[in-house]
């Protein structure tokens, strides 16, 4: 009886974890990306601080296949091509609420630049590419 008992106890258990994770009816626009500089003027040299904040608003914890980076940063000076190699995507991920990615530059350069950042990741079984919302910096003499 005692046996019968654990076992139904692991059975129920798994099924609320596996219920609870649950990706099926969470989608795209469930996820928001939001990206911050420490400010928005720098001089050449300077270090530009850049945080990029995925929220999954869905409420649920969802599995997701994603590459070795979640969250893809990149700072293009004015002009320049905005095209991402996307990383090829093989490793699984539980996604909470968000997902914090922080990362920093410095130019040799004066000019202006725009802060792009993509999150690329497969969530039940279709490529979700989020990207923010335009962010420009100048970089100074």
């Amino acid at each position: 009886m005692k046996k019968i008992i654990i076992c139904l106890t692991i059975i129920l258990s798994a099924i609320f974890i596996f219920s609870a994770c649950g990706s099926s009816n969470v989608s795209a626009d469930d996820f928001t990306l939001e990206v911050t500089t420490n400010k928005t003027n720098y001089a050449i040299g300077e270090e530009i601080k850049i945080s990029s904040v995925l929220k999954n608003g869905s409420g649920k914890i969802c599995k997701i296949l994603k590459s070795d980076n979640l969250i893809s940063v990149r700072l293009i000076e004015e002009g320049d091509s905005t095209d991402f190699i996307v990383p090829s995507i093989g490793i699984t991920y539980l996604m909470g609420t968000e997902f914090n990615y922080d990362t920093s530059f410095t130019k040799d350069i004066a000019g202006e630049y725009t802060v792009y950042v993509i999150a690329s990741f497969i969530l039940n079984g279709k490529k979700i590419n989020i990207k923010n919302d335009t962010v420009k910096i100048s970089v100074n003499q």
